[in-house]
């Protein structure tokens, strides 16, 4: 006699083969939740927002400000944060990912027709790149020796670094006076010409004062050169010929044309402020602040004011990546193989004494306290930052290499992020193989973890894997990590909402609220372990045990008028050439489709190997004969299910099936 029961449902566990799996775990868990040990249905995706991008999302944020949300989208993957400054009443946020790292306000991004964010500046202030005519009239008696610097100051009081010193002599009580300050660095210019040589097009600029390798720039108007008039990322500048350089496949050479920043500088009402020294220390005192554009100023002022406070200002590296904030104020970025820090509380900062280089590639970062965990292609890093011009950085010892930037999810003071043979959890004291008892090498190789996405979500970690017939989602719980399940959706992207607690999926243009749609709920399918009994029998009982209430009976009326057309033996139009022209639809015929196109429903498979053996819908928790005629001595019982289920069991006889417990 044989008798099987299954009452906690569990996920797949890859790396044990089926046949050896403990009885509740699964050969295939495919769309449904085991939180509970029950098989709970996901319900279908709703629309949440159709965005304005042109390309496929790669990158989404939910972005508040006070009450009101938006969504900020981006074709490329991006990495945004909020700035660190309590009760910011700009909202300003900071991301890199789409070229030169970036900022914008909550005024700024959602200008326009609703991509956003829509307006943005380069994050940092390119301070004044030299200093002006300086003379000293009038005055007699006692004179001294003075360094002048000036600095920008933006319309939201980001302050840049000093410009060169200028340094006079004078009588002490003249008029020290400024003529031909230079203006802020422009955001549009003139293209003079361009030459090919190789792969590398050089392209001579009217100015590159403000322009740095590693920024975009988009050029218009030339002709000679194919694919010269584009967005280009500039991969040197030289400020001795006004030359900068970028990679492009053609010959030729280029007349004028124009070119224009991509992510301009934040010009809009700047400031030039005046600080001056007695002697030529650097204990600069701050004179004045006039508008950027004025090209003179005259200072009499017998003593000046307060010490200049951004003396070791400078403005981020431009292919810095990976902008995480910390809680002591400051913001982190990854340069290569250097991790660099924001001055506390001053994001537009970036001390070149705040950085720090370790022998290895970054991949990306995560936030944890006052200390960040730096991902690498080889080991860990940990930056302990209390404050940032003094962070103590400390390599791991478990060799544990970050292989996909977009498989990296922040759990709270930790990560989890895929490495070659498996996910690893990582925090600031440990980094471990999460996944060691679910997965071999090969078994997670399978797995595609190079293509990642992920999400973390409800204590589960979500990731898109893989591509065309493989495309799916993975979802691993991370409180009970015994198993792994499957959900199915072609997306781009995933975002777990912490605002209100939504976890989105992105697909071509349009943003979705995953699990949301119970109207329209996905198809559930749970297969057993294959169960090898040594001998073969025929099972002849089944029953499932589900939430049957949430049944929709498909209508009995279309089954009886199918059946009855059916039987009547009149042609119903399905074969090709049977019907008229535009008569039926292609593919259709004239039986009546079921209305209930989303009904609620449990089916029973009995299968050995891939061979179904019976399909049953079932209709309630009674007892079902299984059909006669076949022996087999190795079975899997398989469940597909839009309603819960809460076990099922088969047996040799029904007498059997009764003394089981489901």
């Amino acid at each position: 006699m044989t008798a099987i029961a299954i009452n906690a449902f569990r996920g797949e566990v890859p790396r044990t083969e089926s046949r050896l799996l403990n009885g509740n775990f699964a050969k295939k868990a495919k769309n449904t939740k085991l939180y509970s040990g029950r098989l709970d249905v996901i319900k279908g995706p709703t629309v949440a927002h159709n965005s304005l991008i042109a390309s496929s999302i790669q990158t989404m944020y939910r972005y508040r400000k006070d009450s009101d949300y938006r969504w900020l989208v981006f074709g490329v993957p991006v990495s945004v944060a909020r700035s660190p400054a309590a009760n910011d009443v700009l909202g300003r946020f900071y991301y890199t990912g789409d070229g030169e790292p970036r900022m914008s306000t909550y005024a700024d991004a959602i200008q326009g027709p609703g991509l956003y964010p829509f307006a943005f500046y380069v994050l940092g202030v390119t301070p004044p790149d030299a200093g002006a005519g300086l003379t000293v009239t009038g005055g007699s008696g006692a004179t001294e020796v003075r360094a002048y610097v000036q600095t920008f100051v933006t319309q939201y009081g980001e302050e840049s670094g000093p410009s060169p010193a200028i340094v006079l002599t004078g009588f002490v009580n003249g008029s020290w006076d400024f003529a031909g300050f230079k203006a802020p660095p422009a955001n549009t210019g003139t293209v003079t010409s361009a030459s090919m040589s190789g792969s590398t097009c050089s392209v001579v600029l009217n100015t590159v004062y403000g322009i740095e390798a590693g920024e975009r720039l988009t050029i218009a108007g030339t002709a000679g050169i194919a694919g010269l008039n584009a967005t280009h990322t500039l991969e040197s500048v030289n400020a001795g010929t006004n030359t900068v350089t970028l990679t492009l496949s053609a010959t030729g050479t280029a007349g004028a044309g124009t070119w224009a920043r991509q992510a301009r500088h934040n010009t809009t009402s700047m400031k030039r402020r005046i600080y001056r020294t007695v002697g030529t220390g650097t204990d600069y005192k701050f004179v004045a602040e006039i508008d950027a554009t004025n090209a003179g100023y005259s200072d009499t002022i017998p003593a000046p004011g307060a010490a200049i406070t951004s003396l070791n200002v400078r403005t981020p590296p431009k292919r810095m990546t990976s902008i995480v904030a910390l809680a002591n104020g400051a913001l982190a970025g990854l340069n290569g193989n250097e991790l660099c820090l924001s001055e506390q509380y001053k994001p537009h900062s970036w001390p070149t004494s705040n950085r720090y280089s370790f022998a290895a590639l970054g991949v990306t970062l995560i936030p944890a306290g006052n200390a960040v965990i730096v991902l690498t292609d080889t080991n860990p890093y940990v930056a302990t930052a209390s404050i940032p011009e003094a962070a103590s950085l400390t390599r791991m010892e478990t060799y544990a290499p970050c292989i996909n930037a977009r498989g990296v999810v922040d759990i709270g003071a930790g990560a989890m992020y895929p490495s070659h043979d498996g996910l690893y959890l990582i925090t600031p004291s440990d980094a471990v193989n999460f996944t060691e008892k679910l997965y071999r090498l090969n078994e997670w190789e399978a797995e595609e973890p190079g293509t990642f996405v992920a999400a973390y979500h409800d204590q589960t970690y979500y990731a898109i894997k893989g591509a065309g017939e493989t495309r799916g989602i993975f979802a691993l719980d991370v409180k009970e990590p015994d198993s792994v399940c499957r959900l199915t959706g072609d997306f781009s992207a995933l975002y777990a909402n912490p605002f209100d607690g939504v976890l989105y999926a992105a697909s071509g243009n349009r943003i979705f609220s995953l699990d949301s749609n119970n109207q329209n709920r996905a198809m559930g399918e749970w297969e057993s372990r294959e169960y090898a009994l040594g001998h073969a029998i025929n099972l002849g009982a089944a029953k499932v045990k589900a939430d049957f209430s949430q049944v929709t009976p498909v209508d009995a009326a279309y089954l009886a008028a199918n059946q009855a057309l059916l039987n009547s033996k009149t042609p119903i139009g399905a074969e090709l050439g049977m019907s008229a022209l535009n008569a039926l639809e292609i593919n259709g015929s004239l039986l009546a489709p079921n209305p209930n196109t989303t009904a609620n429903f449990v089916r029973f498979l009995l299968k050995s190997g891939e061979q179904v053996l019976h399909s049953q819908l079932v209709q309630n928790g009674e007892a079902f004969r299984l059909p006669s005629g076949f022996k087999k001595s190795n079975y899997t019982l398989t469940l597909e299910f839009k309603i819960p289920v809460f076990g099922m069991a088969v047996a040799s006889t029904m007498k059997e099936l009764e003394n089981l417990q489901i």
